[in-house]
C-alpha cells in the first residue's frame, strides 16, 4: 500500500507506530461479522435521493498507544456537491487534511443514482499524484513516480465485476444511503487499494448512539465498523446531512485517531 493512497489509508500508516501498528506488513485485524448482504453499484436498496450538498470542518486528534495525547494533531474540510459529468447526475466529495508534514487532497467522484466511481484521485503538498479514472469495465491509473513531482506513470486495468471505490471513494455516502439496522452487515465489490485489482470488502453495524454534529446539537447516528489494513475504523452515520459526524481509527494496541466536527 503507497503511503500516499487516500486520506484515509494514509493517515492510518503515517500512524501505524504512534497507534500501536505492527506495520504494514501485519495481518489485517478483521472484526467477528454477521452473516454480510451483499450491495453492488445501484443496488435497488441503496436509497441516494437521501444526499445532500455539505460543507463541513473538522478537527483531528490522536492518543498513542502509550496515552500520549495530541489533541490538536492536524484539521480537515470536507466537501460534497451535486455535480454533472459529461451530463449525468453525479456527487463529489472533496476532503482536504493538513496532517503535521503535509496537506493531502483527495477527491472522488461518483453516479449520483448508483454511487458506480467515476473519477476518484489524491495528490499532496509534497508533489504527489494518484488518479483512476473508471469506464465501464475498465479503469485508467495515473501514478506519479518517486520521487513525489517527478514523471508519471499511467496503465489500464480490466475489471472483472462492476465495483465501488471503497478506499478513495465517498464511502461514507454509501453507508448513509443503506437502510441501516442494529446487526446489518454487508459486502461490497470494490477496486483495491493502489488499483492492483477488483475484491470484497465487509462492514457491519455495531449500535446507535448520539453525536455532536459540531453545532451544540445531538444527532442520532449509526456505528458502522470496518477494518483497515491492521486497524479498524468506525464511522458514525447520521441519516440526513451532514452524514458523517465522527471517524475514529483505532490501532491493535488500543492508540486511536479521532475526526470530529467543529463549527
Amino acid at each position: 500500500m503507497s503511503p500516499y493512497r487516500a486520506v484515509r489509508a494514509l493517515l492510518l500508516i503515517l500512524l501505524s507506530a504512534a497507534l500501536g501498528g505492527p506495520g504494514l506488513k501485519a495481518a489485517e485485524v478483521k472484526p467477528a461479522m454477521p452473516e454480510p448482504v451483499v450491495v453492488k453499484p445501484g443496488d435497488p436498496m441503496l436509497d441516494t435521493s437521501v444526499l445532500r450538498p455539505v460543507k463541513s470542518k473538522w478537527k483531528v486528534s490522536q492518543v498513542t498507544f502509550d496515552g500520549k495525547a495530541k489533541p490538536d494533531w492536524g484539521t480537515a474540510t470536507y466537501e460534497i456537491e451535486l455535480v454533472e459529468v459529461g451530463g449525468k447526475a453525479a456527487i463529489r466529495r472533496t476532503q482536504v487534511l493538513t496532517a503535521p508534514d503535509r496537506t493531502i487532497t483527495e477527491v472522488a467522484t461518483a453516479d449520483r443514482k448508483t454511487l458506480a466511481p467515476i473519477r476518484s484521485e489524491d495528490f499532496d503538498s509534497k508533489g504527489f499524484v494518484h488518479r483512476v479514472d473508471f469506464m465501464k469495465d475498465r479503469v485508467q491509473v495515473e501514478r506519479s513516480t518517486d520521487p513525489p513531482g517527478g514523471a508519471t506513470t499511467k496503465r489500464e486495468l480490466k475489471l472483472d465485476m462492476d465495483v465501488f471505490d471503497f478506499f478513495v471513494g465517498p464511502t461514507e455516502l454509501l453507508f448513509a444511503s443503506l437502510p441501516l439496522k442494529e446487526g446489518f452487515a454487508a459486502k461490497v465489490p470494490t477496486l483495491e487499494q493502489d488499483a492492483v485489482g477488483t475484491g470484497w470488502h465487509e462492514f457491519k453495524v455495531v449500535g446507535k448512539e448520539a453525536v455532536d454534529d459540531g453545532t451544540g446539537h445531538q444527532v442520532e447516528a449509526w456505528i458502522v465498523e470496518t477494518p483497515v489494513a491492521q486497524f479498524v475504523q468506525r464511522l458514525w452515520i447520521a441519516k440526513q446531512p451532514p452524514y458523517l459526524l465522527r471517524l475514529k481509527n483505532t490501532g491493535p494496541r488500543g492508540g486511536y485517531q479521532l475526526f470530529e466536527r467543529v463549527p
